[in-house]
């Protein structure tokens, strides 16, 4: 049947109609991920070889966070990566891996009541530059952030760098031979009696190692000191005795507690880092360390070493391996047929929750080891599978 004329112009005219409002109206909205960032602050300058922190925040948070995937990229030939700790109450580390330059930190706010709904800031994250020889700017990134909110739904945010700078030297170390000797004094007496407000200031800043913007009887008291502080006795550092021991208990397929015994120093020990697989994951005072975030049917090498009161470390600590249990466990909560950060927001929206629930049956499948309770160390078993 032929179609009639203006029956047909009609249809034309609607089609051209949806050209236009589909060729003018405004594309689906993409930027709600993005609207929600990371910022990383904190110190601009550091001396080579010594510590440094930065924090880690959101900005531009327009709903409930309550898990979050974060990628930290740096530079392995210039900074340390020393560790990371939480900022805010009811925001955990989960799970925390690395490889060279590279950090990937998993967290959860512990249940709704703890959700991330406006800009914070949470971590801090804990780095020391590498001794150099020469200055250098180092670059620490958010390469990539992927958060979730209680249903389950994964956003990716935008992400930051912080650039610091990394002098060398020491302060009273002004010919640059790397020990403090009477040349450096000479250097500062030169300059005696110089200030800021000199038009030749920058040929004598360098004596002004009080930094107070004039060279003074201080800045020359400042390199005497170090010059007989140079020539005291150098401290040892801590030593393990021959029945040193760390021990190994609460086995998990996801976690456990090392404890341990045997370091011995003149001034007293002051502090251990853990190594696991080589590699630093943690420092404390105390001599236990609970470690979480593993895989199941995993065999997993951990080591100690003790600090003293000079900043001295052992290099003899004990060490131990350990194979984690396996585990059977339906991961995969949403059914979306992957295991990702969404798995983490569902558990954290019923953390704390326990079988004396009323309403249980509507958190059961948070509970992944079946042990009656959400709790840390269901997150855990996520973030160790996610960190594989």
């Amino acid at each position: 049947m032929r179609m009639s004329r203006r029956k047909s112009e009609f249809i034309v005219l609607s089609i051209l109609m949806l050209l236009f409002i589909n060729l003018f109206a405004e594309p689906p909205i993409t930027l709600a991920e993005e609207s929600t960032h990371a910022v990383l602050s904190g110190t601009n300058t550091v001396q080579s070889g010594q510590p440094f922190n930065l924090t880690f925040g959101l900005r531009g948070v327009s709903q409930a966070i309550i898990a979050q995937d974060i990628s930290i990229t740096y530079d392995s030939e210039q900074l340390y990566f020393v560790g990371a700790d939480s900022q805010k109450a009811g925001f955990s580390i989960v799970g925390q891996s690395e490889k060279p330059d590279q950090v990937r930190i998993i967290a959860i706010s512990q249940g709704e009541a703890h959700t991330v709904k406006s800009d914070e800031d949470l971590l801090t994250l804990h780095w020391a530059a590498k001794q150099l020889a020469s200055p250098s700017a180092a670059m620490v990134s958010i390469t990539n952030l992927v958060i979730s909110n209680a249903e389950g739904v994964e956003l990716t945010g935008g992400g930051a760098s912080h650039t610091i700078q990394i002098t060398v030297g020491k302060p009273s170390d002004l010919n640059g031979d790397n020990q403090f000797t009477i040349g450096d004094l000479a250097i500062a007496a030169r300059a005696y009696g110089k200030t800021s407000e000199d038009p030749d200031w920058s040929q004598y800043r360098r004596a002004d190692v009080n930094h107070d913007g004039k060279v003074l009887i201080e800045d020359l008291s400042i390199i005497a000191r170090a010059i007989f502080d140079q020539d005291a006795t150098a401290p040892n550092k801590p030593v393990w005795t021959s029945e040193k021991r760390l021990t190994v208990t609460n086995v998990t397929y996801s976690g456990m507690t090392l404890t341990w015994s045997g370091a011995v120093d003149s001034s007293g020990v002051t502090g251990f880092k853990v190594y696991q697989e080589g590699r630093e994951i943690g420092s404390v005072t105390d001599s236990v360390y609970a470690i979480s975030g593993l895989a199941a049917n995993r065999v997993y090498t951990f080591k100690v070493e003790a600090r003293n009161a000079s900043g001295l470390w052992s290099t003899d600590g004990p060490s131990v391996t350990v194979t984690t249990p396996t585990a059977n466990l339906p991961l995969d909560l949403n059914g979306d047929n992957k295991i990702s950060v969404s798995e983490l927001a569902i558990i954290a929206s019923a953390y704390s929750r326990t079988s004396n629930d009323p309403e249980w049956a509507k958190y059961v499948r948070a509970d992944v080891n079946h042990d009656g309770k959400v709790d840390i160390e269901d997150c855990a078993v996520i973030a160790g599978l996610l960190l594989r």
